[in-house]
């Protein structure tokens, strides 16, 4: 599941916490790289990723 979402844009690549998953980082690593070049879903435009977010508003 973090797989295809990730792959779809449709989530980030948490690289902090991805050592725990059962899929490696290194394979969401890959997903995260194939939608940045397809340029899909928070990969289409200008987004801000959710944990910049959060430590801006501190």
């Amino acid at each position: 599941m973090n797989y295809e979402l990730v792959r779809a844009g449709m989530a980030y690549h948490y690289a902090k916490y991805s050592d725990r998953c059962p899929n490696g980082s290194e394979i969401l690593a890959d997903a995260e790289k194939e939608a940045q070049s397809k340029r899909v879903g928070v990969w289409a435009g200008e987004n801000q990723k959710p944990w910049d977010f959060r430590r801006s508003q501190r």
